[in-house]
């Protein structure tokens, strides 16, 4: 064989080389983006509901905004449908403002504090009963008051019963605005409330009954 045959058959070789490789990376490529389609389909078909956001969060570590200006940042254990959060490695930051007395400008401090116990956050729909008949206490001055958590511990829908001497003159719909009212603060956090009763004073007392007929004719 002549060193000119053996070239182009060493130059056909290593264009045959190269045409098998870039048809490998051309593969390569096309499986890459299949798989990334593949993932990204699969991730919106696994999150239709807000849940799903925490689901797919689980033993993740996660930030959690609190009221009072209060932040958990930990790992996810788990979770239930009230938003009640099991944390571990827990840091937690409180977050206070205060004002210098001379120059007035705000002074803004973070202070944190690490437990290494697991920790429970009632999260989102964290207004509390006592939250409630707080609010509700401030703005009408009751002299009767009940709240009940319909939610199931989360803090989600209250019913409340109110008698107020603030509700003279008042037509039922006003009345229910007031409470509304003093609820705002919370509403944010409260996906319902039930007001089974809001009366004056005079309307609570317990109505005469009416004499039976036979001893109204005697």
């Amino acid at each position: 064989m002549s060193p000119e045959t053996e070239a182009d058959i060493g130059a056909e070789a290593s264009g045959g080389e190269r045409r098998s490789d870039t048809r490998k990376f051309q593969r390569s490529v096309e499986a890459s983006a299949e798989a990334e389609a593949m993932a990204s389909a699969e991730e919106e078909i696994a999150v239709k509901e807000p849940l799903d956001l925490i689901r797919l969060s689980l033993d993740e570590r996660i930030y959690v905004k609190l009221r009072s200006d209060r932040e958990l940042r930990g790992k996810l254990h788990a979770y239930d449908q009230h938003l009640n959060m099991i944390l571990g490695d827990v840091e937690e930051i409180v977050t206070t403002v205060e004002i210098d007395d001379e120059t007035y400008e705000e002074i803004v401090r973070r202070a944190r504090d690490d437990r290494a116990a697991v920790a429970a956050a009632a999260l989102a729909m964290g207004v509390t009963k006592e939250d409630v008949e707080a609010a509700v206490a401030a703005a009408l001055s009751p002299t009767h008051l009940v709240v009940t958590d319909t939610s199931g511990g989360c803090g989600a829908s209250y019913e409340i019963e109110v008698v107020s001497d603030k509700f003279e003159g008042k037509r039922l719909l006003e009345r229910h605005r007031m409470v509304n009212t003093a609820l705002a603060p919370h509403m944010a956090e409260i996906h319902a409330v039930s007001i089974k009763k809001a009366l004056t004073p005079a309307q609570a007392q317990p109505q005469p009954q009416p004499e039976p007929a036979d001893k109204a004719q005697a």
